[in-house]
């Protein structure tokens, strides 16, 4: 790896409620994350999503081969190849499911 490397941190904060509703939030972890994520291209606000999308493949990942591996499947049985295309198919469900909401709510944080 070259170059300079800042680091961020981010808190996320859910609502889940009784229903199976969710609302979430983020937002720096401190003035100092503020300050260098300001710093950044685009203030950091494509970072902070580009890191957001990562983690959720990562977690959505790791679910699903804990998921197989507790359906009995053995991990050396799990490919590289199934989970990309299951992992694909599950991000195309959970934006139909998520979309309307966050554009919603988009756009009246922006409207703040």
């Amino acid at each position: 790896m070259s170059g300079k490397v800042e680091t961020a941190k981010l808190i996320i904060e859910m609502k889940h409620r009784d229903d199976g509703a969710l609302w979430t939030s983020h937002r720096p972890a401190s003035e100092g994350d503020l300050k260098r994520m300001s710093s950044w291209p685009s203030g950091g606000l494509h970072q902070m999503s580009h890191a957001l999308l990562v983690e959720f493949l990562r977690r959505e990942s790791y679910t699903l081969v804990i998921s197989k591996m507790a359906k009995g499947e053995a991990l050396e049985d799990i490919s590289a190849e199934d989970l990309d295309a299951l992992i694909r198919a599950r991000v195309i469900e959970l934006m139909a499911m998520f979309t309307k909401g966050a554009i919603e709510n988009a756009l009246i944080a922006a409207s703040r």
